[in-house]
Order: C-alpha cells, then structure tokens, then sequence
C-alpha cells in the first residue's frame, strides 16, 4: 500500500510540476550579432534568429518543421536571420530543396562556419536555439512557439501567429 502510495504521490507531482509557469532564461539577454550576416543596426521591431548546428540532422530537421510551420501559420513576414553553424549551406539547402520549400525574401540564411555567434553569446549553449527578439537585440522570448504554449502565447499577442 505504502509503495502505491508513493508512486501515486510521484505521478501527481510530475503532473503539478508541468503546469509550472514557462520560466525563459533568456528573457531580456542582448544578444551580440557581431561576426553574423545580421545588419545589426536596423533591426525591425520585432525578429526571429534562429541558429542550429548545420552538421546535426536532428537539428536540420527541427528547422525545417519550424519553416513548415511558421510559413503556415504566421501573419507577418518579420525578418528571420538563420544562422547555420556549418561550413557551408550543402545540407540544410539539399533538404529544402528535397522538401520544396522557399525561403521569404525576410528569411535570410547565412553559414557561421566558426561557432561565432554561440562563442559570443555565453549564455546560449544549445546547438538548435530559436530567439524572438526586439530592435535592441534583447530577447522576447526563446524557444519553439509550436512546441510551448506560453511561447505560443507571446507570439499570438504579438499578432505574430494565428
């Protein structure tokens, strides 16, 4: 009885757990464009950067979902700067050819063959990050907004989303 007791105990926490508010460690970190493709200095209101580890299929897979998605569903073609850490394009180009899908003329791709956008920004450890972020370059808000509701949440009261 004791041990079916603790095992109901550990499931209603796990559950309590998930509804916990979405903390974003990222929330108003300035990220530091220099060494990217990014024109830093007019920045719209509002702008997606989405780095990944071009080497990294799971990652190059994870992109292209999110450019399924967002060019489905979103309202505004924001700027995207897309910073590939590889020595070239070859393999993300390859499989958005494979998949048919074209960028926007707002989704601009550029290779980041020196890691330097993740050296210069300590606090981004990820080889897949996905950053909404303002015309200082702080951060709204990170991650997949089709992957977390209270990302989701930010990008719909942005007019971002549908």
């Amino acid at each position: 009885m004791l041990r079916i007791s603790l095992i109901l105990c550990g499931f209603i926490l796990s559950i309590y757990s998930c509804k916990e508010k979405y903390n974003d460690p990222l929330r108003g970190y300035i990220i530091d464009l220099k060494g990217t493709n990014i024109i830093q200095n007019n920045l719209d209101p509002v702008n997606l950067v989405i780095s990944f580890d071009g080497t990294c299929s799971g990652c190059i897979i994870e992109f292209i979902e999110f450019i399924i998605e967002w060019n489905r569903d979103k309202l505004t073609d924001i700027p995207c700067f897309i910073i590939v850490m590889d020595q070239d394009l070859y393999h993300v180009q390859y499989l958005l050819d494979e998949f048919e899908i074209q960028l926007t003329n707002n989704q601009l791709m550029s290779a980041d063959s020196t890691y330097t956008f993740l050296k210069n920004n300590s606090k981004i450890n990820d080889f897949w990050n996905l950053l909404l972020i303002d015309n200082d370059k702080a951060v709204i808000t990170s991650g997949n907004p089709f992957g977390h509701t209270e990302v989701y949440d930010i990008y719909i009261q942005l007019n971002l989303l549908r």
